[in-house]
């Protein structure tokens, strides 16, 4: 069943600007094609154990995947929230992705206001690549820009 553009929006907290911009960056680094798709799918279960409820439990799947195209080369990247920071840097991320950079992929996650966020994503030329140096660089600076405030 579909519902009116509004509901959407207002499910996923995104305005029509918001979702342009996301295509735009997606497109940057030149790719040919960019689709934003979003999730919100509710799973509920209850265990019967003879005729009665020994557990249950819920699951919800909320977030955005954006896929990028470039030639014949594809790049998706997920984010569970839909915080314009976090479909941003989904947005990058699929755009780097489909733009076949040489190397590996290497990202580094942290705690940003209690969600889980990339904080660091750098192009290496080894799987072994270390971004803990990249990574608390960024943490420092974070830190650093906080305290000032």
């Amino acid at each position: 069943m579909f519902k009116t553009k509004d509901y959407y929006t207002d499910l996923f907290q995104v305005s029509e600007t918001q979702l342009e911009r996301l295509v735009e960056e997606g497109l940057e680094r030149g790719g040919n094609y960019c689709d934003l798709y979003f999730e919100n799918t509710v799973f509920n279960n209850l265990f019967l154990r003879d005729g009665i409820v020994s557990s249950g439990g819920s699951h919800i799947d909320y977030g955005i995947g954006i896929r990028v195209l470039e030639g014949e080369k594809t790049g998706y990247a997920y984010s569970e929230s839909t915080d314009a920071a976090s479909m941003s840097d989904a947005a990058r991320a699929a755009a780097a992705i489909a733009g076949g950079k040489k190397g590996y992929l290497h990202v580094a996650e942290g705690l940003d206001g209690g969600k889980r966020r990339v904080l660091c994503a750098i192009y290496g030329k080894t799987p072994q690549h270390d971004i803990r140096q990249g990574a608390e660089s960024l943490q420092g600076d974070a830190h650093a820009s906080m305290a000032e405030q």
